[in-house]
């Protein structure tokens, strides 16, 4: 084998450190981008009911809307602005916008 043959084969063949962590990297990252459904939490407060919505992977809090009135105050982004987990909010259509 040549010295492109041997460097070649290392690339391809040989696993070491460096590219275990590479992997490791990549696989979060695809994660990462792969959309999780948001968490609600319904909870009641003061006799009135609330959604509660947080980051699937890190619970960074995004807002709540109020069920019983009018009031909202949600934070509706494609992205957790925290952790930069990928966010799927098909179920929460209402979330955010005015009805």
């Amino acid at each position: 084998m040549n010295k492109y043959q041997e460097a070649l084969h290392k690339v391809l063949y040989e696993v070491n450190e460096e590219k275990l962590a590479l992997l490791d990297e990549l696989e979060e990252l695809k994660k990462r981008d792969t959309p999780m459904k948001v968490k609600v939490n319904e909870i009641l407060t003061k006799g009135a009911e609330h959604k509660r919505y947080t980051c699937p992977s890190c619970d960074y809090f995004f807002g709540y809307i109020c069920t019983t009135t009018t009031e909202c105050n949600v934070l509706r982004d494609n992205f957790c602005h925290h952790c930069g987990q990928r966010l799927d909010w098909n179920n929460e259509s209402k979330v955010g916008t005015e009805e």
